[in-house]
């Protein structure tokens, strides 16, 4: 995807969690291709919500990733099977202070943008989707509702505001192999996301 972006004259951010999307080569290419590399942090995930201890996790894992590319944005990872949103990290941290210039949600204004997502595999807002979605400056309603890459691609033409695209590459691979695990691990996950939100609904109620 990076190379085919490349080509298309296309500058994307690429998100890396560390350890799980660690492979410094890629990073390094990805780097080379002239794309953002940034971290795809999950801070609070890893230390059970321990804050001191998620401070020196976001600093280890900022100093490793900068160890390849020069990196000043990062974005959450959102983990539906967890209770910790790892956004909330920045509510006693300061992002300047990891030498960062922003957060991918939490620095962006959405009224700007047209948002979307193909979270859970499907381009439809908040389907399968518990994290992976704007806080605070919502996106205005008019954004259009697609469910399909076929829908999103012809809705492009009449978008009256700029595209916030967030994709995960795994899921656009050509090999029937690839594709075929990403597509069962996204089926099972699918399934577990509908449990958690009915889980959470019933708690709100």
């Amino acid at each position: 995807m990076a190379q085919e972006e490349a080509r298309l004259g296309i500058a994307s951010t690429y998100y890396f969690r560390i350890p799980n999307t660690w492979h410094p080569p890629t990073i390094a290419r990805v780097r080379d291709l002239g794309h953002e590399v940034g971290l795809h942090y999950e801070a609070l995930d890893k230390t059970q919500g321990d804050l001191a201890l998620a401070t020196q996790v976001m600093h280890q894992d900022l100093q490793t990733l900068r160890e390849i590319a020069a990196v000043t944005t990062a974005a959450m990872h959102g983990n539906p099977l967890t209770v910790y949103d790892n956004r909330d990290f920045w509510a006693t941290q300061s992002i300047k202070d990891f030498g960062l210039l922003g957060e991918a949600y939490l620095s962006v204004d959405f009224s700007h943008f047209h948002y979307f997502s193909d979270t859970g595999r499907s381009w439809l807002a908040n389907h399968f989707n518990i994290y992976d979605a704007p806080v605070g400056s919502q996106s205005p309603s008019t954004t259009p509702s697609v469910a399909t890459t076929n829908q999103l691609i012809a809705a492009l033409p009449y978008l009256d505001r700029s595209l916030y695209l967030v994709t995960h590459p795994e899921r656009w691979s050509a090999n029937i192999m690839e594709w075929s695990v990403s597509w069962a691990k996204d089926f099972a996950a699918n399934r577990l996301k509908v449990l958690v939100r009915r889980m959470m609904q019933t708690t709100k109620n």
